[in-house]
């Protein structure tokens, strides 16, 4: 996942320092500048413009991140503490990730102001490392719903395991490989070649793989009825929209890894806003819970309120109604016409759809608490 900038190896007559001298094995620094200058000077947009691009967009995706982060907070408290976990430390990466980009521009464009410095890979290949690290954690949220959702399939898994773990390995490997290259060194170390091609192919695997797992399950729970078949709707286009942005950008990558590698300026755009796509997903199906969560509960609560008797004495000529037993021994009452009329389609069996009624005797939350659904 790190940038890798292939200088193929120049020959001893094809080199002249800045005095049109012969470039010896381990050049000097204004050797090194005047060959960067060489490399840049015909086009210095194609060097330049991916890097600006990369600032750019990605500040604006940061500041998407930073309002969904300031929506999800007040309600972070109501998702499990691993959930929480992995936000935080997704939401970390992302930090982690935009002080990168602001440090390597500054140093490029205002402390350094060198050419070899947009050739060296010192600074950029730590975003291999920083991606990596981010969607392992934003991965882990969606495996362990494509694994609930799958009903506790251990073989899917361990399938996404081993795909995240080698999207991981090879962003790692890359950043190792790279981290110590001097600027304009061909690079001929062994292992480049595979960490190359294992990280976006990783990267692919398991996106694709959590993508229709949870789609493939969520459709085959359709009951027939509208309101349950809406909501897994809802939950399908929700996942999707989720986990094809970052996957479309991890084919990007991959492609222009594989065609275009000796000239990889274009992979430094992708790899500035790499992670931030899957964080937007992300949060945007957090929240989408905590909202529909907030917007069932009122509609539960009018259509109590609206059926309460006319008087105490009528109490017992009450509507057709599913009683839902919780912890408290408090109900909630759902009118027959509008969800199916048994208790199976509403205990987390049949459905992702169930109903959890809280303390103090009101209805102020509404669980969706089917397999891999639950906050």
């Amino acid at each position: 996942m790190s940038t890798v900038y292939r200088i193929k190896p120049l020959q001893q007559s094809e080199v002249t320092g800045l005095n049109g001298s012969a470039v010896h094995s381990d050049p000097s620094p204004p050797t090194i500048e005047g060959m960067a200058r060489g490399i840049m000077a015909p086009d210095p947009g194609a060097t330049i413009a991916p890097i600006l691009m990369g600032l750019s967009v990605g500040a604006l995706m940061s500041g998407v991140i930073v309002s969904q982060v300031v929506r999800w907070i007040p309600s972070c408290r109501k998702d499990k503490p691993h959930i929480q976990s992995l936000i935080w430390a997704s939401i970390l990466g992302i930090i982690a990730t935009e002080c990168l980009t602001w440090a390597w521009c500054l140093h490029l464009f205002v402390f350094s102001r060198t050419y070899a410095e947009f050739l060296s890979w010192r600074w950029s290949t730590w975003f291999g490392l920083i991606n990596m690290l981010t969607l392992l954690a934003i991965r882990a949220f969606f495996a362990e719903r494509a694994y609930k959702i799958s009903g506790r399939s251990k073989v899917l898994l361990g399938c996404i395991v081993i795909a995240m773990m080698a999207s991981f390995m090879g962003g790692i490997g890359m950043t190792a490989v790279h981290a110590n290259a001097g600027p304009l060194e061909p690079l001929t170390r062994s292992g480049e070649e595979v960490f190359k091609r294992l990280c976006p192919i990783g990267c692919i695997l398991a996106d694709g793989l959590i993508t229709l797992s949870i789609g493939y399950h969520l459709w085959k729970q359709k009951t027939g009825w509208e309101r349950t078949d809406n909501l897994l709707k809802n939950l399908i286009v929700a996942t999707v929209e989720a986990q094809v942005p970052g996957l479309c950008v991890a084919i990007t990558y991959f492609s222009l890894a594989i065609i275009d590698w000796d000239h990889p300026f274009a992979v430094l755009f992708l790899l500035m806003i790499y992670s931030k796509p899957y964080m937007i997903g992300t949060m945007a199906v957090v929240n989408k819970r905590h909202r529909d969560v907030r917007e069932r509960s009122a509609e539960v609560f009018m259509s109590d309120f609206n059926k309460l008797p006319s008087s105490l004495g009528s109490a017992r000529h009450a509507q057709e109604t599913v009683c839902m037993p919780s912890e408290n021994d408090s109900h909630v009452k759902l009118s027959q016409s509008n969800y199916p009329p048994t208790q199976e389609i509403f205990n987390g069996k049949n459905s992702p759809v169930g109903w959890d009624k809280r303390a103090n005797g009101t209805v102020d939350r509404v669980d969706l608490v089917g397999p891999g659904t639950e906050l």
